[in-house]
């Protein structure tokens, strides 16, 4: 196995454990967000993400709309920032 797999296979052996403390530490690691959201005004959210993230991101949509009751749109970064950038 070179070198560039055995970081990968390393990678991916420790998914669990970065998973699994995130999961403990979630309101830390959200707090900001959720006041900032919680405070404003705010009728929307949009996600601006690409790749996984990008798949995550449109797999939680429907449940963010459904459970917070506003619009929320998922867009690459290309969209973004050639297309959508000056949101109202």
């Amino acid at each position: 196995m070179n070198n560039n797999m055995k970081k990968m296979h390393e990678y991916i052996l420790t998914q669990n454990i970065a998973l699994y403390e995130n999961l403990l530490n979630r309101k830390n690691l959200t707090k900001s967000l959720m006041c900032e959201y919680l405070n404003g005004e705010y009728s929307n959210v949009v996600i601006v993400a690409s790749g996984s993230s990008y798949n995550a991101s449109m797999a939680v949509r429907n449940f963010m709309m459904n459970t917070m009751g506003i619009y929320v749109k998922v867009i690459t970064p290309n969209t973004f920032v050639y297309y959508e950038s000056k949101l109202n």
